[in-house]
Formats: structure tokens, sequence, C-alpha cells
């Protein structure tokens, strides 16, 4: 009886040690992805969300969308994951979004700190597509082009995600850059597939 126990308690040790490492291994693997097989990776994915959003066609950005996390709108780079920040959505959520009038809360204004509560519709052209962000640059990985007043803390809320920003370095001269526009996409692992849990939108703030 004494040997059996012993046996399942090294069982036990032997599983929880893979388990472990293969946890390891998945955040490693994130991380230390280069642009290069970054964009390898998830380009296809990228491109198909973006133009899904120019086009409004959200049956289309639907599939991409986490089966259990659900996607995290933020109208900011700064990630806000309390209670009453930044809205989640379900996949079958994500389908109606724009034939859904009722307005919600999306987070909150970084300038007066009021709740940003409003249709999606309306969220869209503020805080989602309010440039044609599939004409901008892409940049793949975590070395973010848009830079403001914000701490951006993507990396430490998604840890094992890949990023991809479509950027803009500004629009008019005289404002020297200040008027630069991003929006990421976050992709988090499940199985084989990457899958999109956050679209997050950047611009300079005060």
């Amino acid at each position: 009886m004494k040997t059996t126990n012993a046996r399942l308690v090294a069982l036990r040790g032997s599983i929880l040690a893979i388990a472990c490492v293969a946890a390891s291994a998945s955040t490693i693997s994130a991380q230390k992805l280069s642009a290069a097989e970054t964009e390898k990776i998830i380009a296809l994915r990228a491109r198909t969300a973006i133009l899904a959003l120019k086009t409004k066609n959200l049956a289309r950005l639907a599939p991409l969308v986490h089966p259990t996390k659900g996607l995290r709108f933020s109208p900011y780079y700064h990630i806000n994951i309390e209670k009453g920040g930044d809205r989640v959505v379900t996949r079958a959520q994500a389908r109606t979004l724009f034939a859904n009038n009722r307005r919600f809360v999306w987070g909150e204004d970084d300038v007066t700190g009021e709740k940003l509560r409003m249709t999606f519709t309306r969220y869209y052209r503020r805080f989602v597509y309010d440039k044609d962000f599939a004409r901008a640059q892409v940049n793949y990985g975590d070395q973010f082009y848009g830079r403001g007043t914000l701490i951006n803390n993507m990396a430490e809320v998604y840890p094992n995600a890949i990023f991809v920003e479509y950027h803009f370095p500004g629009f008019e001269e005289k404002y020297g850059g200040m008027d630069w526009r991003s929006l990421w996409f976050v992709f988090e692992k499940d199985g084989s597939q990457w899958y999109l849990v956050g679209i997050a939108h950047g611009e300079w703030t005060s």
C-alpha cells in the first residue's frame, strides 16, 4: 500500500512538473517571437480583422474572437480590467454589435474620468475606426510606435499575447506628431490557434 501511494505521489509530481514546463514554454514562445515570426503567424488573421472593421462586417470578425475569453474593447492603450472598466463582449455578441442600439459603458474618458456610455456605433466611430487603419503602417510585436502620456500596460495585462499595431505617425505637420493614432489587435493562443482577445485604441491625451 505504501509503495502504491508513493508511486501515485511521484506520478502526480511528474504531471505537475510537465504542466509547469508547458506553461512556461507557452509564455516564453509568446514573449520571444521576433517581429518576422509574429508576422508569419498572425498577418492573415490580423488582415481579416482590420478589413472586417473597415467594412463593418462583424460576422467576419466574430470567428476570430476568443471562444471563452471574448473580446475586450479598450478606448486607450492603458487597459482597464477593473469592474466597470473596458467592455468585454462574447463571440456571439460581437456579431450583432452594430444592430444593438443600447448604450453600454466602454470604459472611462481619460480627460474627464466620466464613463464612456454610448452605443457601439458611436464607440466604433470614436475609439475603433476613427481613421482608415487598413491603410496604416503595421507593426508586429510589442515594440509599440504609439506613445503618449498614458502608461501602456498591454504587455502586463496580456503577458502571453502577440500584438499587431496599425499606426499613423501623424496627419498635420503643425502638430509635430502629436496627432498620431494607433489601433492594436491583441491575440492569445488557445490550442493550436491564435484568437483575438483585445482591440485597443491609441492617441495623444493630455
